[in-house]
């Protein structure tokens, strides 16, 4: 079970719709927004290809058994560094928190595009 090439399409349509994202939020609000949702899009796609590879270890039935434990604490462990961070940089004055959370946001579409764009990932080389 691979999630590479779904992770990566995922990331490329991050990248454009969260540049799209800091072209608006510089528009509405200035540089400090546009850093702020550039912020948000690196650290939700930072977040999402981590979550990738984590949750694949944890259903992937071909992983040693015994992998299956320390990717579920390398999970929670994400999970709550994910949110430090985030509530970290939230809390400075430089971030704006309005484009942070757009270019977060961003991210969420660029799962819907990036899924739906490309086709199948089935693997070609017959380990299906």
């Amino acid at each position: 079970m691979t999630t590479e090439p779904i992770v990566r399409r995922i990331a490329i349509a991050a990248a454009a719709i969260g540049g799209v994202t800091a072209l608006a939020a510089w528009w509405l609000g200035g540089a400090m927004a546009a850093l702020g949702a550039v912020v948000g899009t690196a650290l939700g796609t930072l977040n999402l290809w981590a979550l990738a590879g984590l949750i694949t270890r944890l259903i992937d039935t071909k992983a040693p058994s015994g992998s299956k434990g320390p990717a579920a604490v390398l999970y929670v462990a994400k999970a709550l560094g994910f949110f430090i961070l985030a509530g970290f940089l939230v809390s400075r004055p430089w971030l704006h928190r309005e484009g942070f959370m757009a270019g977060f946001t961003a991210v969420v579409f660029a799962i819907v595009v990036g899924g739906a764009w490309g086709g199948s990932d089935d693997s070609s080389d017959g380990n299906s």
